[in-house]
């Protein structure tokens, strides 16, 4: 069997890192290789509701020092064994001799390019905390092994693709638009709780995905149709009370099948979005956005 690095930042919950695609992933993955796991850096719990509570400080960090000490504890690790490839969601391990395939929504390069010339949007990304210097640095190494040969990318979307290869100017036989999608058993679809007056909205980052102006809006609708409701969650410690606003708070993947059953309509206008994929999920859920 063929031997991976699978190199991630995990939460201290697996399955909640990234919305479940490094879970769901490495699951997969297992089937077809004999994965040794390296994990360059775990986020807790407390730091995570922190940030989010803050709205929009981003809990993904550009930290490049710690890039570099994961970087030379990964050489330590595999330099001897020349059989690995290394798929993964940063620029680390940063073997020379190890090929790479990396899978990603985003690029540091475009965060810098919106930084420069769309000022505003960069504030909203969720990366609007970070200081030019973190991500000029951070740009410059992940271009660094982006450059590099035996490095391929991955893009989730079509644009990022785009974007590296025209904009960016990286080789167009390295980057690769494989899509995004949502892991969900049909068998959990249902729709025969439905009342036809709900509308739902899922995410933690409450400021990037503009829960304000859903609320907002709700509280107009309601003015026009009394008997809707808005179901709110993701976000971890805010206060929201209203007529029809139910508050649910952070929910797990087995609990998130009862919400999109129960509602109609999926409303998430998002300021900044690199891939939306839980639009794709409220979609497969047959809610239109």
């Amino acid at each position: 069997m063929k031997k991976m690095i699978f190199s991630t930042t995990w939460l201290p919950e697996k399955e909640k890192t990234w919305s479940g695609i490094n879970y769901n992933l490495y699951k997969r993955l297992q089937k077809y290789y004999d994965i040794d796991e390296f994990d360059y850096g775990v986020v807790a719990n407390k730091d995570y509701e922190l940030n989010m509570k803050t709205g929009g400080v981003p809990y993904y960090d550009m930290n490049l020092s710690r890039i570099l000490k994961y970087n030379k504890i990964a050489d330590e690790k595999f330099k001897k064994n020349k059989k690995f490839i290394c798929f993964q969601f940063e620029e680390c391990p940063n073997l020379s001799d190890i090929r790479s395939y990396n899978f990603i929504d985003l690029s540091v390069s475009y965060l810098k390019h919106i930084m420069e010339t769309n000022p505003e949007l960069f504030k909203v990304s969720g990366f609007g905390g970070c200081s030019y210097a973190a991500i000029y640095n951070r740009e410059q190494n992940q271009t660094s092994f982006f450059k590099r040969n035996n490095v391929v990318i991955l893009t989730m979307s079509t644009w990022l693709e785009k974007w590296l290869t025209e904009d960016f100017g990286l080789p167009k036989e390295r980057v690769f638009h494989v899509g995004g999608g949502y892991n969900i058993n049909p068998n959990v679809i249902s729709y025969n709780i439905k009342q036809g007056n709900k509308i739902l909205f899922v995410g933690k980052d409450f400021q990037r995905k503009n829960l304000p102006l859903v609320i907002q809006a709700f509280a107009e609708a309601k003015t026009v149709r009394n008997d809707i409701e808005l179901y709110i969650v993701g976000p971890v410690g805010i206060n929201v009370t209203g007529a029809g606003i139910h508050y649910e708070g952070d929910k797990n993947f087995n609990e998130l099948p009862y919400y999109f059953n129960l509602c109609d309509v999926f409303c998430m206008p998002s300021k900044f979005e690199a891939y939306g994929l839980v639009f794709a999920e409220a979609l497969t859920y047959g809610l239109p956005c």
